[in-house]
């Protein structure tokens, strides 16, 4: 077992180096860093430091995966936002095959630069972590869609306001503000 959850973890610092643009970000593995608040040594799955597409400038990301054969609990979600924010990361993302309880999801909402990831097994290899950004303006009946390609390229597209919607209610659960 113990293979198989590094193998994850593994190939998980790879999509995030696939995705990390420019020539400045810098991904590193199983790294030790020191809590601000904790003043401990704290062990971090992938520390990514650059630019993502769908985020302003270069920020610190740091993923935890957890290869578990149980969905993750609020609890978990509530330990690795403490982690993110000891560590002084901008973002964390926490990953895991069999997803997240209802209440580790809403709970996740909550806390800012914090994302929840499923990622099977046997989905490892499709799994792209890329932010898309949908921008629309009340009133308009377009919204502009922007994401880059695995190549670092960036590409835009119009849809219809309604689908723009619709997308931004699938990935919020319905939790975000749409006029």
């Amino acid at each position: 077992m113990a293979s198989q959850w590094r193998r994850y973890e593994r190939q998980i610092e790879e999509a995030l180096r696939a995705t990390a643009e420019g020539s400045d970000a810098v991904v590193r593995f199983d790294q030790k860093l020191r809590g601000k608040y904790s003043e401990r040594t704290r062990q971090v799955d992938v520390v990514v430091e650059g630019s993502f597409p769908g985020l302003d400038g270069p920020v610190v990301l740091i993923a935890d995966c957890k290869a578990w054969n149980r969905k993750l609990d609020v609890t978990h979600v509530e330990k690795f936002a403490g982690l993110v924010e000891d560590v002084g990361a901008e973002h964390g993302l926490l990953i895991c095959p069999l997803g997240f309880s209802d209440a580790a999801e809403r709970r996740a909402r909550h806390v800012r630069g914090l994302k929840l990831s499923t990622v099977e097994f046997e989905l490892l290899p499709l799994w792209d972590p890329q932010t898309v950004s949908i921008a629309y303006t009340t009133g308009v009946t377009t919204a502009t869609v922007a994401w880059r390609t695995s190549e670092g390229e960036l590409r835009m597209d119009v849809i219809p306001a309604d689908e723009a919607r619709r997308i931004i209610r699938e990935r919020t659960g319905g939790t975000q503000p749409t006029p």
